[in-house]
């Protein structure tokens, strides 16, 4: 199940505005030091406010810049994702199968573009899979034909 890790706010002065949110939310606070300045948290347990500063070449509105959200089963897809695309086929036993699929839609389609836009349902069906059906077997029995 997916899970809010943060959410990200770009500020003038993240240290002020982290203080702000820790001392009106009773969050403990952290300021950090990073290339261009200082970002900070204000925290409350698992999920945290983060404030980071204007950076050059991304002049951005100030205020909210994304929520960072954790989710294991888009991690595990990550990976056979990864596996397949890098030839890692050890990464997880679904890659051989994912680059035999994306190979086949790409020699289908002979486009790239065109291909996963055909190929797009296979990568929600993954997705699906290690959601809901990860630990579905097929090992029932089959009737043999008559002889």
């Amino acid at each position: 199940m997916p899970k809010l890790n943060h959410i990200a706010s770009i500020t003038m002065d993240p240290i002020t505005v982290g203080k702000f949110y820790a001392t009106i939310f009773n969050m403990s606070f952290d300021a950090r030091a990073i290339r261009i300045g200082y970002a900070a948290t204000a925290r409350e347990g698992y999920v945290g406010l983060n404030f980071n500063p204007i950076m050059p070449g991304r002049p951005g509105p100030v205020g909210l810049d994304h929520f960072g959200i954790e989710d294991e089963s888009l991690r595990h897809v990550a990976r056979i994702v990864r596996g397949a695309d890098t030839a890692r086929l050890d990464l997880e036993p679904e890659c051989a199968g994912l680059l035999a699929l994306s190979l086949g839609f790409s020699a289908l389609h002979g486009d790239d573009q065109i291909a996963l836009e055909h190929a797009i349902a296979l990568y929600d069906g993954l997705y699906s899979w290690v959601l809901h059906a990860r630990k579905e077997t097929h090992n029932w029995p089959t009737k043999r034909a008559a002889a």
